[in-house]
């Protein structure tokens, strides 16, 4: 015992003496690469490695980041800038590139460009080392303006001047180097394939160049970067310093990538979902702004115009942190992420818009799911439930995705049979439901030849050769996710709804007519388009949902329904002052009860 006890002094002693060695080398926020050792990268992950040529001369200067590029050739290779046709205001014209954009790497971007990013970076640099005191002392227009004259029933097109459109992705990447070259995360952009850097560094992934076009109603859009939907969704990125001062503030980012996330999306379920059409109209009036949303304006929050949204009900006016819906916030989670180092997709499901998380190949079953009403639950369902796989997402939403090769690589969430009958390790353990629950909830529909899907799998034969997961329900399963959480979960909503459909109606003949089951209430038809009756029956909805509710001491009981969640956004100070002012003398509903 004693020896063991000796062992463990020793090896204690050995790991601070280690500590404090370790401590008087990178003591500088950058290393020397002669100064890193196998031993010490097993200690310190996300020490940051400066070629020696690049560092300043003297302690505390910023390193040279022309010289850090040339050191990283992925890097270099994927800082891309589409060059327009026209003249700069402000830059040189390059003689060669007239009469159509030209997709330039950093080794052939024009020295007034690679000046602009340094000057950009070495600002960046001091302010992420001085506790991000101070401002940007050439800042970046934000909003910018909107090149395009829009009329009120136009598409709320975003062109940016090429003045603007170089700002906002000079200032992105520069951001972007100044973060990794300071080691403020402990991921790297080092660690990215040319995918993901692309979706950080490719200014093609903000703005395409086009020429100029007419639309059907008459307007006519100039040429200019024009930010598309299909790539930035409905939302234009605000100034990287802005970004990252409101995750810090609302303490979002995580020692992961994966908790980074997870943080920003529980933060959004304090948005909501906006009223009106997509036109110029619309956007103004809940965004004051005829463009895409300024994610500017989602932090710090608005209210809406309801002289200028159609078909809005005043009883339900949201205010605060609107969203465009799942394409405004697949926008706002990509650039968001994007000025934390985390490259993030659109990508297009259906008529629908969700965010791809590239660097953990995560997804969301639609961009609304974060702020949907089913994700309230007592106790709160984590956030992190919501992402799905790569393979479940091919699954519920590429027709002609590979049909499953064994059960091992049956969705996420799906069970596996169980010999106890009272166990569903879908639904975890079920004290109430005496049968067998569906062991494959997440397989729904499905059949070939042989039969159905489940039943092979449930008895144990060999997988079923399906050409395809659920041809043509793509449509079904957008928000999924959120349905299985629901019916996993309880949600709060779900328990509401349950309570009114046990109440007495008032023309029933006889208390002992008309007893509410499952089949004869709307549950089943409002909240799950993707179980069928029998299937839902097998999990004990009905019974689960009447135990909760007794949980809370019924329907009657002071405690029933649950609250919504407490306010989960740090209000900034401009939201404030705006609710100070009580915009326009229209009284507004509280937040909580605004989440649809």
């Amino acid at each position: 015992m004693q020896k063991k006890i000796a062992v463990s002094v020793f090896l204690i002693c050995l790991f601070l003496c280690e500590f404090w060695r370790l401590n008087k080398i990178y003591a500088s926020p950058y290393v020397p690469t002669s100064k890193i050792t196998a031993a010490s990268q097993l200690l310190i992950k996300r020490t940051v490695i400066i070629p020696a040529e690049c560092l300043p001369a003297n302690a505390g200067g910023i390193p040279d980041i022309d010289c850090w590029i040339k050191h990283n050739p992925k890097i270099e290779s994927n800082l891309l800038w589409e060059e327009s046709p026209s003249n700069f205001s402000n830059f040189v014209v390059w003689k060669w590139l007239q009469g159509s954009p030209k997709i330039v790497d950093w080794n052939k971007w024009p020295e007034q460009l690679k000046s602009s990013l340094r000057d950009n970076y070495k600002t960046y640099w001091n302010w992420l080392n001085n506790k991000l005191q101070g401002d940007d002392p050439s800042p970046m227009q934000d909003p910018p303006a909107n090149q395009a004259t829009l009329k009120d029933e136009d598409y709320p097109y975003e062109i940016l001047s090429p003045n603007d459109a170089w700002q906002m992705y000079v200032k992105s990447v520069a951001l972007s180097l100044a973060l990794e070259t300071s080691g403020w995360f402990q991921w790297s952009i080092l660690d990215y394939d040319d995918t993901q850097l692309q979706a950080l560094f490719d200014s093609r992934k903000i703005f395409r160049w086009e020429d100029e076009e007419t639309l059907s109603t008459g307007t006519v859009l100039p040429k200019g970067y024009r930010m598309e939907w299909d790539v930035v969704g409905w939302t234009l990125p605000a100034p990287p310093m802005k970004a990252l001062r409101f995750l810090m503030d609302q303490q979002i980012i995580g020692f992961t990538r994966k908790a980074t996330i997870v943080k920003l999306l529980w933060l959004s379920g304090d948005l909501s979902h906006f009223f009106g059409d997509v036109t110029a109209r619309g956007f103004d009036g809940n965004w004051h702004y005829r463009g895409l949303v300024p994610a500017s304006r989602i932090i710090d929050g608005t209210t809406v115009d309801p002289s200028m949204v159609e078909n809005l009900d005043v009883g339900s006016i949201p205010s605060g942190h609107i969203t465009a819906g799942c394409w405004g916030t697949t926008g706002f989670l990509k650039f968001m992420l994007k000025a934390v180092n985390i490259p993030v997709e659109l990508t297009q499901i259906a008529d629908h818009a969700t965010p791809h998380f590239m660097s953990e190949h995560l997804y969301l079953s639609h961009g609304d799911d974060p702020y949907a009403s089913s994700m309230d639950a007592d106790p709160p369902i984590s956030t992190e439930l919501l992402m799905i796989d790569g393979w479940t997402f091919n699954y519920w939403f590429n027709p002609s995705a590979p049909a499953p090769a064994c059960i091992s690589q049956l969705p996420i969430n799906s069970a596996s049979s169980s010999s106890n009958s009272n166990q569903d390790t879908n639904f975890g353990v079920n004290p109430i439901c005496t049968a067998s629950a569906n062991p494959y909830p997440d397989i729904l529909n499905c059949t070939n030849d042989s039969g159905s899907l489940n039943g092979e799998l449930a008895a144990g034969g060999s997988c079923p050769n399906l050409t395809a997961a659920c041809e043509g329900t793509p449509d079904l399963n957008v928000g999924r996710r959120v349905e299985e959480l629901s019916l996993q979960y309880l949600s709060n909503n779900l328990l509401y709804d349950y309570c009114q459909a046990i109440k007495p109606s008032p023309d029933q003949a006889d208390s002992g007519s008309n007893v509410p089951t499952l089949s004869n209430s709307e549950i089943a038809t409002d909240y799950f388009r993707n179980y069928t009756l029998s299937e839902l029956e097998s999990t004990c909805l009905w019974e689960r949902l009447k135990a909760k509710v007794q949980s809370f001491g019924g329907c009657g009981s002071a405690q029933f329904p649950p609250e919504f969640h407490q306010p989960r956004w740090k209000e900034s100070k401009t939201w404030k002052i705006m609710k100070q002012r009580d915009w326009r003398t229209l009284k507004l509903p509280p937040m909580s009860i605004l989440r649809n």
